[in-house]
């Protein structure tokens, strides 16, 4: 049981996290969320993997809801990027939770 309490924790540190660094980039760049310019761009790949990284699930979420509004995508694939983003979500905390851990640790 406290394995399915730490990764419930985990996934809703991912989920604010990418949800705050979202809202965030939406309000710096004037623009709606997605995985497209102005958020992600091959001149400049640092900026884009940093940004992908805080803030990919929400790009992601973002970009299938697009798509699916528009019937770009079926609801299998849509579901299968919810599934994805899912698992980036609980990854994401994870790593978080981790490296809040090992600060703690490192200034306690």
């Amino acid at each position: 049981m406290q394995l399915w309490v730490l990764l419930t924790y985990a996934y809703l540190v991912g989920s604010a996290f990418a949800g705050c660094a979202g809202s965030v980039l939406e309000i710096r760049f004037q623009e709606p969320a997605g995985l497209r310019r102005p958020y992600v761009s091959p001149d400049r790949l640092a900026r884009s993997l940093s940004l992908t990284l805080a803030a990919g699930p929400y790009l992601l979420l973002a970009e299938l809801k697009l798509a699916r509004e528009s019937g770009k995508i079926s609801r299998v694939n849509a579901l299968c990027g919810l599934a994805f983003a899912s698992g980036w979500t609980l990854a994401s905390g994870i790593i978080l939770v981790e490296l809040m851990a090992l600060l703690a640790k490192l200034f306690h």
